[in-house]
């Protein structure tokens, strides 16, 4: 497990906005870095805005949670466009996310995969998704090992029968078929 702090972040987040900077990253990966959410997501916001950051893993990181989630949305700017990969899988993300989801789906106008899987996520949570997701053009989400039941699946099967571009996976033998019809193996 690597360590990153505040300090490292807000570094990088200074030479990324500096006024003469060029510095356009593609991808930042912190997976398992031991992030603390909170601290670490107004310099990460910061990135991400003016590194024209395309995607971001924050993977494993389980200090990020509800909290860590709420105050990156809060703080990217609106229509933050560069951005078409976000992950926070096993982020210890919890029921009552879905309001910073769908800030952070909001303001990712050209988001196209988003990761969420294991963590705690509820029906509830998924719901106020995917009502956001109605007007963004999202291609894959990923919701696997949640806590989610058959409330979800047919809340995701309501909104496949209008958006059928979007692939999704929420469980580990639950697909999306060829014909956009939900099939258990």
């Amino acid at each position: 497990s690597n360590s990153v702090d505040s300090a490292a972040m807000n570094h990088l987040a200074s030479v990324c906005s500096g006024r003469s900077s060029t510095i356009h990253l593609k991808k930042i990966d912190l997976r398992h870095c031991s992030m603390n959410g909170e601290q670490e997501a107004k310099p990460l916001a910061s990135i991400v805005a003016s590194a024209h950051l395309t995607s971001l893993i924050l993977d494993g990181n389980i200090g990020f949670g509800n909290l860590g989630l709420s105050a990156f949305a809060a703080a990217l700017p609106e229509e933050c466009t560069s951005m078409t990969r976000f992950s926070v899988a096993d982020c210890r993300l919890e029921p009552g996310c879905a309001v910073a989801l769908g800030q952070l789906v909001h303001k990712l106008p050209k988001l196209d995969e988003l990761h969420l899987e294991y963590n705690s996520l509820r029906n509830s949570d998924v719901e106020v998704l995917l009502e956001e997701l109605s007007s963004r053009h999202l291609q894959h989400l990923f919701l696997s090992h949640n806590q989610l039941d058959d409330g979800a699946l047919d809340s995701l099967r309501k909104f496949l029968s209008v958006h059928r571009s979007l692939h999704f996976s929420v469980g580990q033998s639950l697909f999306l078929s060829v014909d956009r019809s939900l099939f258990c193996s």
